[in-house]
């Protein structure tokens, strides 16, 4: 799901998955990455997590959050890259 300002992710973890077993990362400004730190053998959708997304060109990495919202779901929002017209002055020769 997405929107005019921003790319909106949505993963199912569960209602019992605290934050500190979930990490979401982004590594050289390209790769995102959401997995799990707890057990993988856990009873919880979340412990199957191991995702890998690479963001297209021009995403600013920085620009990524994370949230857990109510009934499990984990929320990434990742802001789009303002294109701006830059206007080139025509000279004369």
């Amino acid at each position: 799901m997405d929107d005019h300002d921003h790319i909106n992710l949505m993963f199912d973890v569960g209602e019992s998955t605290s934050t500190d077993k979930l990490e979401v990362a982004v590594e050289d400004q390209v790769l995102l990455i959401i997995k799990y730190k707890g057990d993988p053998n856990e009873d919880s959708p979340a412990s199957k997590l191991n995702v890998r997304l690479l963001m297209p060109p021009g995403y600013d990495g920085k620009m990524v959050t994370a949230s857990i919202v109510p009934v499990g779901w984990l929320q990434i929002i990742i802001a789009k890259p303002k294109h701006e017209l830059h206007k080139i002055d025509i000279t004369k020769k």
